[in-house]
């Protein structure tokens, strides 16, 4: 929830940003980096880990994931970035962040659990 929220006010200051230094998607805007960082990472809490290691890894995970997903851009994802102002700017995150947040909740229940399936 924190991360949509951070999302929501990310657009219109991105959009600010981009404006003002004429930029589509300029590199010193991080919000949305922080936003789907905590969308991705929003699954980890749910689990009861055995041990803390366990934990960790499921925290290693969201940040990996995230990367990927925010790196690699998937066609849905990349295609999102067309939107106009300060959406094109965060959606494309929160979208890696919503597909991180997916296999960070299978990792997390791997770590939890100690088995596959």
């Amino acid at each position: 929830m924190s991360g949509l929220l951070i999302a929501l006010a990310g657009v219109p200051a991105a959009a600010r940003a981009a404006r003002e230094s004429g930029a589509k998607d300029p590199g010193f805007v991080v919000i949305d980096e922080v936003a789907g960082q905590a969308i991705a990472s929003c699954t980890v809490p749910m689990f009861l880990y055995p041990a803390p290691g366990r934990e960790a890894l499921a925290w290693l995970a969201s940040f990996f994931f995230f990367r990927l997903f925010d790196v690699w851009k998937p066609g849905w994802i990349r295609r999102s970035q067309a939107y106009p102002g300060g959406w094109g700017i965060v959606i494309d995150d929160v979208l890696a962040g919503l597909l991180a947040a997916g296999a960070t909740a299978a990792t997390a229940w791997i770590a939890s659990t100690g088995r596959l399936w």
